[in-house]
């Protein structure tokens, strides 16, 4: 999936980028060398394999193989909130509450986050990248883009941007985890009343045989 779909996020890196910034300059300052804009996601896709290769519609592929891993991290840091949280819960005498999923989900998420968003700023860089005048990349890879954003910005220059990231992210995924485990309960209920509502069925039908 991520390796089918790689061109289609480069081609819309590069149309975002454009159209925050003036043709006339890339995204680190250098001079654009086609300076034309692209009309078009089709334009985009056929312009970078006659300009830059075909290799060039699979930029930043690396980092998105390794942020696959982003939904595990996300659903570990989740469960293992959980744990915690079904003690207290067992020990005051109810159930996990709504809000308490909500939080647990968004935490998760966060943490997810924090964790694989430098690998999304070197992803983005990546994409976006057009070349210099020459020719030569101003990125040769992911490591190079974490150590150069590090030589000019420290270590929270890899974590630019990240704000808009989490309440982008976060609230969606709270949500998701309080509707999963809402539906889950429901669907646990459906079966295992019709299991209950089956077993004493069996028992009145035997005692209606003594």
């Amino acid at each position: 999936n991520v390796l089918a779909t790689t061109p289609l996020w480069v081609a819309g890196t590069r149309l975002t980028v454009q159209n925050r910034k003036k043709t006339s300059a890339s995204v680190d300052g250098t001079e654009d060398r086609t300076k034309k804009p692209y009309t078009g996601v089709l334009d985009c896709l056929t312009r970078i394999i006659k300009e830059e290769g075909v290799a060039a519609l699979w930029k930043g592929v690396g980092p998105s193989l390794i942020l696959v891993s982003n939904p595990s991290i996300q659903f570990v840091c989740y469960e293992q909130l959980r744990i915690p949280m079904a003690k207290i819960a067992e020990k005051r005498g109810t159930s996990i509450t709504s809000l308490e999923f909500f939080v647990m989900g968004a935490i998760a998420k966060a943490l997810a986050t924090v964790f694989t968003y430098p690998l999304q700023i070197a992803q983005s860089r990546l994409r976006a990248d057009r070349g210099k005048e020459d020719g030569t990349r101003t990125h040769q890879g992911t490591v190079d883009v974490l150590k150069k954003i590090y030589a000019q910005y420290g270590v929270k220059g890899w974590f630019k941007g990240m704000e808009a990231k989490l309440w982008q992210t976060v609230l969606t995924a709270a949500f998701q985890f309080l509707t999963y485990e809402q539906v889950q309960k429901v669907v646990l209920l459906i079966f295992l009343g019709k299991g209950v509502e089956a077993k004493n069925s069996q028992i009145a039908a035997a005692a209606k045989k003594k």
